[in-house]
């Protein structure tokens, strides 16, 4: 993980009104910042995981395993 954890929290609000005017790239600029996990798994657990998102989406999208991975991440944090 190369996050730096103190790195600024941008809102739309700390933008300038010219680039809060400009939506497409307010919210890059915003969202550019957010913090991000990148995983490799191994084989088995890949395929459990994938086969979970099939079962509970219906199908294995990006969009559709970015909420089952949201969805994973938000219950373990609420269980510790």
């Amino acid at each position: 993980m190369a996050e730096w954890l103190a790195k600024p929290k941008a809102t739309k609000e700390d933008l300038t009104p010219y680039f809060r005017n400009l939506k497409t790239l307010a919210d890059t600029l915003v969202e550019d910042r957010l913090p991000r996990i990148i995983l490799t798994l191994n084989q088995e657990l890949s395929q459990k995981f994938f086969q979970a998102v099939k079962k509970k989406y219906g199908s294995i999208t990006p969009s559709n395993v970015e909420k089952a991975a949201m969805d994973a991440i938000k219950k373990w944090t609420e269980s510790i």
